[in-house]
């Protein structure tokens, strides 16, 4: 169960770049993502309570490599000039 709840984690912090402009999806969304976003956290703090080491060793992973939230949104890594041929 374990790693489908980290798989879970990492899909939830990356909704936000499905927003092409910073808080697209509204307030209510917004909210309804930090709950997820908290659950996932508090699921995987239970391992380490378990005496599993990975566990925060993943929270940590997820807070320097997946540092998203519902302010993310996705931006073109060129404009439309780059990409003319």
């Amino acid at each position: 169960m374990n790693r489908v709840s980290e798989i879970g984690w990492l899909i939830v912090r990356l909704f936000p770049y499905l927003q092409l402009e910073a808080h697209l999806f509204g307030e209510e969304w917004a909210e309804k993502w930090y709950v997820l976003d908290d659950s996932f956290r508090i699921m995987v703090k239970s391992l380490e309570k378990l005496g599993k080491k990975i566990a925060s060793a993943f929270i940590n992973f997820v807070d320097i490599k997946f540092p998203f939230d519902p302010a993310t949104c996705y931006h073109e890594k060129y404009d439309n000039e780059h990409m003319k041929t």
